[in-house]
């Protein structure tokens, strides 16, 4: 790798001397770097500044250092350019940047030497009614608008009517984002690898409507019968949505790609992030 990408949540606790002893690492190994502004500020001298472009034409590797948000956001930054991310977690939870700053040398070393395995994560896709899409690695939540009521919704797979609902929303996530908004809404653990679009409701009035997994060849479509509402993706981009609207989510034409250590388990980290178990131990 001739050149990495670097991008900080600056407001974490170390950020700064996290970011420098990156920045030494790379200097060591002879490993040309980039850094976004606030990223670059911290550094002064030491790096190049990156327009946001930059990490999806111009670098062999992005490193997204700070919590899951960060992540989120370095996928967006990436987009369909194919180029890898690098999770390093100094924040809280941290269950995609799976490199806690402790192992932050250990695993870069590997990575530098080739020792890595590369992940493929599913992204979906959503259809505006304007022309326009919205991406995202984890999910697309349709919900309440500015007004704060409730929404009535209609669900579609492809052509065939679904259901009708009164809800706050639901939301629609892939694999990777099965661990995260849907879980906590009582969505199913799906395996991250997996191809699949999950089906949460999200507070809706009826008792018989629960989560549901759709196959990854499907489009799910949800259209606004009343209220206002508004679609969110990933928790970054957030569009409004009026009144008889619908919103087409498929799964999208690329994938995005995360760098994890050899060792690194799935299983592991639903134990020691979401205490999934483990009274072995």
């Amino acid at each position: 790798m001739k050149t990495v990408g670097i991008i900080i949540n600056t407001a974490k606790p170390h950020a700064g001397s996290v970011l420098g002893s990156l920045a030494e690492i790379l200097k060591k190994e002879g490993v040309e770097f980039v850094a976004e502004d606030s990223a670059a500020t911290i550094l002064k001298a030491k790096s190049k500044v990156a327009q946001a472009s930059t990490f999806a034409t111009g670098v062999d590797l992005l490193v997204a250092m700070g919590g899951d948000g960060t992540l989120l956001r370095a996928a967006r930054l990436v987009g369909n350019s194919g180029v890898p991310i690098l999770g390093i977690n100094i924040g809280g939870l941290g269950f995609l940047t799976g490199v806690g700053e402790d192992l932050m040398e250990e695993a870069l070393r590997s990575v530098l030497q080739g020792k890595y395995r590369i992940e493929e994560r599913m992204v979906l896709e959503a259809e505006l009614p304007d022309g326009t899409a919205l991406t995202a690695l984890n999910d697309i939540v349709v919900g309440m608008g500015s007004s704060r009521r409730i929404v009535d919704m209609v669900a579609y797979v492809g052509e065939e009517y679904v259901a009708s609902f009164s809800g706050d929303g639901l939301i629609v996530s892939t694999p990777t984002g099965s661990t995260a908004y849907s879980l906590a809404a009582g969505g199913p653990i799906v395996y991250p690898t997996f191809d699949s679009i999950i089906i949460t409701p999200i507070c809706p009035h009826a008792l018989g409507l629960r989560p549901m997994v759709l196959s990854p060849q499907v489009t799910f479509a949800v259209q606004i019968e009343s209220g206002d509402a508004s679609i969110v993706a990933d928790g970054q981009e957030v569009r409004e949505i009026a009144s008889k609207d619908k919103v087409s989510i498929h799964r999208a034409g690329h994938r995005l790609k995360l760098l994890r250590p050899l060792t690194a388990s799935f299983y592991k980290i639903l134990r020691e992030k979401l205490k999934w178990g483990g009274w072995r131990e």
